[in-house]
C-alpha cells in the first residue's frame, strides 16, 4: 500500500529555518563552566567506583574504531615496529588487513608468527617494543595503537569459531621418524604452549604438556587479572594449541611427580622442554610472620583470579574474592604492583596507594600500566623504602618507611633521618618472583637460578635432549616467552633431524603457516585454456615495468600479470617527468605516462624467461601500435613466438595517441569499434591464443556495448576493462596545473586510476558481462583489497587486476587479497557466517526497543556509574565471558565451498533499470542510541540535504527520528561515523 505523501506545513517550514546558524551568543564564564561539566565525557573513574567490576579496563575496539586507527598506519617498509617485536609480528601486514575490512587475514598473519597472539595483544608492553618504535610516535598523532588492533583482530577470529589445523601437506609428509618422537613440555605457560604449537605445525604428533595446576596458561591465567586479560581469551589461545592435537596432563608437578631424568628413562620421552615459571615470590624479612592483612602479590592475584575467572578453580562457582576495605598499600614498582593496586579497588578498597623505593619516574612498570593506575586514581608515593610494619592488637595499622635519596650515579640510598608512617588497613607486597631452585637441580643454573642454555637453540648445557624457555631462562614478558618456545621448537626439530640422520638439514627452520579450513579453500579458476592459481593479477603499469619486478611478484604469490604495454621502436615516445601524481587521497593517481621504457625486444626475452621460471603463472603480453592492422599482426606474431599465455591489445590508454595531432585523434576515435574488431579478427586468423582487447569506459563517438560486441564477434576471448579515466589531478593556487612539465609549467589530460574510478569500473564490468555473457572479463579499476575484488567478481569479472593499490602498498597486498577471498568462499558455506556482513556480525536493531537514552557524559555518566556500583557486590560481579563463541558443542557444519567461477556475475540478476525499481516499499531510519555518540551529523545532513526528519534534545544532543517525515533516503546512515543507524521496514 502506498503511503500518503507528506506535505509540510508552514510551521514545519518555520522550524527548519530556525536551525542554529552558528552564531554564538554572549554568556558569562560561569555558565560556560557549567556547560563544560554537562558535556564532559573523559571523567576519570574514582577507584572505588570499580568495586566488583571486572569488565575490561580498556575496551576492545569497535569495527569503525579499528578501521580508522589502522588507516593511519604508514605501511613502512622495513618497519621498526616489526623489528622491535621479539617474535617478529608482521605489523604492517596485519594492520593493512584490518584497514581492508579483513580481520581474519589480520589474525592469520598474527598467529603465523605468534600462537599466543590474543593474550599478547592484551598484556604486551608495546610502549617498550613495537609501539615505542612506531614512526608516528613523535608526531602529534601519536603511535599506532598496535596492541588494540591486535586484540580486535584476534577477537574477531574467536567469534568466527574457525579451528586451527595441521596443514594437510604436512600431514602427508610428516610420517615416521622424527615426527613420532615423544616430546614433553614442563609447564603449560606461554613458552611451552608456543613450543608445542610450532612443533605440531611441523608435523610432530606425540606432544604432551605437563602442568602443576588444573588449568593451562601459566601466569596469564593465574596472575594476570580478568579486567586486563579475560580468561575466555586465554582459553581461546589454549584451544588453538589443542586443535593441533597437543595433549595436556594437569596436576603434575616437576620435582614431586617426576624429574627430567624420569621423563626420559621411565616415561619414554626423547625430548623435554622446560617452560617452568617463576613460582616463588620474594618476601622481605620485615613481612615474615605478619598479620593476615599483609599478603604478597602471588597470593592476592591468584585469589583475585579464582574469584573472577569462571572455571579457573575447576568449579562451576567462583571462589570468594579477597576481602579488602579502607586503605590498601601496595609496595612495588612493576606491572604486578599495578595489577595488585587495580585489583584492590575491585575487591572493595576505598583508597589504594602504591609505595616504591625509587622515584616515580623510575618505575619499572610499562607506560600503559602506569597510565591505568593514574586513570583509576591510585596514589603514588616514591622515594620510600619499607622499614617495618606497625601492628596493634594483631592488626595492621601502618607501614613505616624511610626516605631514599637518589645519587648522581642513579643509585638510591636510605636517609635514616627521614622516617614516616603510612596508615593502612591492608598491605600487598609485589617484589617480583624467582624460579624455584629444587625442581631444576638436575640442570646447570646460574646465580639467579636461571637455566643455562644455548641462546640460538634453547638447548640446555646439561642435557642435549632438554630445552628451555620463558621465565626459567630470564624472559620477563609473555611475547619473549612465546619467542623462546619458537626458538626451542626450531632447535628441537634440527636436533631430531640430525639424530635420525635426515639429509639436507636446513640452516634455519621455516615453520608452516597458521592453517585453518579457510587455508585449504581453492581460489584457482580456469577459462579459455588458462589456469590461474588465484584470480589476482598485476595490471599493465608501473608495477610490471620489467622482468625483475614480475619475478618478485610471482615469488610473493601473484597468480598472473600483464606486462607493461610495448610497441615497435618507431612508435616509441620518451616519457616526461614528472608523470605520476597523487589524485585527491589514498590509492588514487593521475598519470601522464606512456608505454614501457624498454624495447619490445627486451620484452620478448623477458616473457620467455618468465615462462621458463614460472610455468604455472599466467603471463599476458600487452602490445600497442599506431599503424594499421598489418603492423598489429606483425607485432602480435613476434610476441606470440615468445610464448605468453595471452595477448592484451591496448586500445585504451588516455595517453595512447600522444604525439599525434588532435585531428588525428578524432580520426582514430571515429573508427574505434571497427579498429578493435579488425585487429582482433586479423590476429585470430593465424592464432588461437587468447586475445583481450583493453577498453576504456569513455568511448568517443560510440558506446561501450557496441565495441564489446565487435570484439566478441571477431574472435576476442575476453576484454580487459577498464583502463584509467581521462582527467586532471589538481590546479595549484597560482593557477598552474599539477603535475606540470618543464619550466613552462605545462600539463596534459592524463589517466586517473585507483579508488576514484572504482564505481565507473564496476558499472563498466557489469555492462560488459550483461552485454556479452560468454565474454571473459579481466576486471580492472579501483580495486585495493579482497572486499573490492570480490565486488568486481560478483559483477562479472572472471579474474581481477590491480595497479594503483600496488603502487600504494606494494606486492605484499597479495596476502590480504588471497586470505580475504578464501574467507569469503568459506563463510558462504557456513550457515552462521553467511549471515554476517562480510567479516562482521552486525545485529539488527529492527526489533530492539530498549535503548539507553541517557548519554555517557556529565551528570548522566556520573549517575550511571553510581547505579552500576550500587548494583554490584561480592556475590554479584560484573564479568564478561564470551567462551560460547568457540565452546559451542554443536559441530561446525560446512557445506560445499563454492568454486570461484560459481560466484562470477552473481550480482547481475539484481541490477535492473531505474524505472523497474519498486516504488511501494517504504523504509525508516532507526538509531541505536546505545552506540550513538551524539555528534548530530545525521541531524545536520538531514536538515540541510534531506527531509528534515531528525530532531534532537538540546540538553543531551540525543537525536530522534520523526517517522512522519522520514523518507528512507539513507543519507543519515551514510554520514553516521559510528554506523549506529539502520533502515527498518516497520514504523516503531
Amino acid at each position: 500500500m502506498t503511503e500518503k505523501k507528506y506535505e509540510p506545513t508552514n510551521e514545519d517550514i518555520e522550524d527548519v529555518t530556525m536551525v542554529k546558524e552558528g552564531v554564538v551568543e554572549l554568556r558569562c564564564s560561569t555558565d560556560c563552566l557549567n556547560d563544560i561539566c554537562t558535556w564532559k565525557k573523559n571523567i576519570l573513574y574514582k577507584g572505588d567506583e570499580k568495586a566488583y567490576d571486572f569488565t575490561l579496563c580498556h575496551p576492545i575496539m569497535t569495527k569503525k574504531e579499528a578501521e580508522l586507527e589502522s588507516s593511519r598506519c604508514l605501511r613502512c617498509f622495513n618497519a621498526p615496529c616489526e623489528t622491535s617485536c621479539p617474535i617478529g609480528i608482521p605489523v604492517n601486514r596485519f594492520i593493512h588487513a584490518i584497514s581492508c575490512g579483513n580481520p581474519f587475514g589480520a589474525a592469520e598473519a598474527l598467529y603465523n608468527r605468534n600462537p599466543l597472539s590474543m593474550s599478547c595483544g592484551f598484556v604486551c608492553t608495546t610502549s617498550i617494543q613495537c609501539t615505542g618504535s612506531c614512526n608516528l610516535a613523535k608526531t602529534s598523532q601519536g603511535p599506532i595503537k598496535i596492541k588494540d588492533l591486535q586484540v580486535f583482530a584476534c577477537n574477531q577470529l574467536m567469534k568466527m569459531n574457525i579451528p586451527q589445523i595441521v596443514s594437510p601437506e604436512i600431514q602427508k609428509l610428516a610420517k615416521g621418524k622424527p615426527f613420532d618422537t615423544k616430546i614433553a613440555f614442563v609447564g603449560a605457560g606461554p613458552a611451552s604452549l608456543s613450543c608445542a604449537s610450532f612443533l605440531a605445525r611441523l608435523g610432530y604428533k606425540d606432544l604432551t604438556i605437563l602442568e602443576r595446576n588444573s588449568k593451562a596458561g601459566g601466569v596469564i591465567s593465574y596472575e594476570v587479572p580478568q579486567f586486563r586479560l579475560p580468561y575466555h581469551c586465554t582459553k581461546f589461545d589454549v584451544k588453538m594449541v589443542k586443535d593441533l592435537g597437543v595433549k595436556f596432563e594437569f596436576n603434575k608437578s616437576l620435582g614431586e611427580d617426576y624429574t627430567f631424568k624420569s621423563l626420559k628413562e621411565k616415561d619414554g620421552y626423547e625430548v623435554v622442554f622446560a617452560g617452568v615459571g617463576k613460582a616463588v615470590p620474594y618476601v622481605h624479612p620485615i613481612f615474615k610472620d605478619a598479620p593476615k592483612e599483609v599478603t604478597n602479590s602471588q597470593v592476592f592475584l591468584r585469589s583475585l583470579a579464582y574469584g573472577s575467572k569462571k572455571g579457573l578453580n575447576g568449579k562451576k562457582q567462583l571462589s570468594p574474592l579477597p576481602e579488602l576495605d579502607g586503605h590498601v598499600v601496595v609496595i612495588g614498582a612493576g606491572d604486578s604492583a599495578i595489577d595488585c593496586a587495580l585489583g584492590a579497588f575491585r575487591c572493595g578498597a576505598k583508597r589504594v596507594t602504591i609505595v616504591l623505593r625509587r622515584g616515580i619516574n623510575d618505575m619499572r612498570c610499562a607506560e600503559e600500566e602506569f597510565e591505568l593506575a593514574r586513570s583509576e586514581r591510585c596514589e603514588l608515593i616514591g622515594f620510600s623504602l619499607p622499614k617495618r610494619i606497625i601492628v596493634e592488637n594483631d592488626k595492621l595499622k601502618a607501614l613505616e618507611v624511610v626516605t631514599t635519596l637518589k645519587g648522581w650515579d642513579g643509585n638510591y640510598v636510605p636517609d635514616e633521618k627521614q622516617i614516616r608512617q603510612i596508615p593502612c588497613d591492608h598491605l600487598i607486597t609485589a617484589f617480583g618472583y624467582r624460579v624455584e631452585k629444587q625442581p631444576l637441580s638436575e640442570l646447570d643454573i646460574d646465580k639467579n637460578n636461571l637455566i643455562k642454555i644455548n641462546n640460538k637453540t634453547g638447548q640446555t648445557e646439561t642435557f642435549d635432549w632438554v630445552f628451555a624457555g620463558g621465565d626459567c631462562i630470564g624472559s620477563s614478558t609473555v611475547v619473549a616467552a612465546a619467542n623462546d618456545g619458537k626458538v626451542a621448537a626450531a632447535g628441537i626439530h634440527k636436533m631430531l633431524l640430525a639424530k635420525n640422520k635426515i639429509e639436507n638439514i636446513p640452516k634455519s627452520v621455516e615453520f608452516p603457516p597458521f592453517t585453518t579450513p579457510v587455508s585449504d579453500v581453492d581460489i584457482s579458476t580456469e577459462f579459455a585454456g588458462l589456469r590461474f592459481e588465484n584470480p589476482f593479477g598485476l595490471a599493465s603499469g608501473p608495477g610490471t615495468e620489467n622482468y625483475g619486478m614480475l619475478k618478485r611478484a610471482f615469488q610473493m604469490g601473484w597468480g598472473w600479470a600483464v606486462t607493461k604495454t610495448c610497441s615497435y621502436d618507431e612508435d616509441f615516445i620518451p616519457n616526461v617527468t614528472p608523470r605520476i601524481a597523487n589524485c585527491s587521497g589514498k590509492n588514487s593517481y593521475l598519470n601522464i605516462e606512456l608505454n614501457a621504457d624498454r624495447s619490445y625486444k627486451y620484452w620478448l626475452k623477458a616473457i620467455k624467461r618468465l615462462k621458463q621460471e614460472f610455468p604455472k603463472k599466467v603471463v599476458i603480453a600487452s602490445i600497442h601500435c599506431k599503424q594499421g592492422t598489418d603492423v598489429w599482426v606483425k607485432l602480435a606474431k613476434e610476441f606470440i613466438a615468445a610464448g605468453p599465455d595471452g595477448l592484451q591489445l591496448n586500445f585504451a590508454c588516455p595517453n595512447l595517441n600522444a604525439g599525434q595531432s588532435s585531428e588525428k585523434e578524432q580520426e582514430n576515435f571515429k573508427s574505434y569499434g571497427d579498429q578493435v574488431g579488425k585487429v582482433v579478427k586479423a590476429i585470430r586468423e593465424f592464432s588461437d591464443i587468447p586475445l583481450f582487447p583493453k577498453l576504456p569506459f569513455q568511448i568517443p563517438h560510440g558506446e561501450l556495448e557496441d565495441v564489446v560486441m565487435e570484439a566478441l564477434n571477431n574472435g576476442a576471448t575476453g576484454v580487459s576493462a577498464i583502463n584509467s579515466f581521462s582527467g586532471l589531478a589538481s590546479v595549484h593556487s597560482d593557477s598552474k596545473p599539477f603535475p606540470n612539465v618543464s619550466d613552462k609549467y605545462q600539463s596534459a589530460y592524463g589517466g586517473i586510476s585507483g579508488t576514484q574510478i572504482k564505481s565507473i569500473a564496476m558499472k563498466a564490468v557489469s555492462m560488459i558481462k550483461k552485454t556479452a555473457p560468454d565474454l571473459y572479463v579481466l576486471g580492472c579499476g579501483g580495486m585495493k583489497d579482497a572486499k573490492t575484488a570480490i565486488e568486481m567478481i560478483h559483477l562479472g569479472s572472471s579474474v581481477v587486476q590491480l595497479c594503483s593499490a600496488v603502487m600504494t602498498y606494494g606486492y605484499p597486498i597479495i596476502y590480504e587479497l588471497c586470505s580475504g577471498l578464501k574467507y569469503h568462499l568459506y563463510s558462504s558455506a557456513r550457515e552462521d557466517l553467511s549471515k554476517w556482513d562480510g567479516q562482521f556480525f552486525v545485529p539488527s536493531i529492527e526489533n530492539k526497543t530498549s535503548f539507553n537514552i541517557e548519554p555517557k557524559m556529565g551528570k548522566w555518566l556520573i549517575n550511571q556509574r553510581k547505579e552500576k556500583k550500587e548494583s554490584l557486590s561480592r556475590e554479584n560481579l560484573l564479568i564478561v565471558d564470551e567462551s560460547e563463541y568457540y565452546e559451542n558443542t554443536n559441530e561446525i557444519v560446512v557445506k560445499e565451498v563454492p568454486k570461484l567461477h560459481e560466484i562470477v556475475g552473481k550480482t547481475l540478476k539484481y541490477l535492473i533499470g531505474f524505472g523497474d525499481l519498486s516504488k511501494e516499499e517504504k523504509l525508516y531510519s532507526k538509531i541505536d542510541l546505545d552506540s550513538c555518540v551524539r555528534c548530530l551529523r545525521c541531524y545536520q545532513s538531514c536538515h540541510d540535504s534531506a527531509a528534515q526528519a531528525i530532531d534532537f534534545d538540546p540538553e543531551t544532543n540525543t537525536p530522534k527520528i520523526n517517522l512522519n517525515k522520514c523518507i528512507g533516503c539513507m543519507l543519515c546512515v551514510s554520514v553516521c561515523p559510528t554506523e549506529c543507524i539502520q533502515l527498518v521496514k516497520e514504523k516503531y
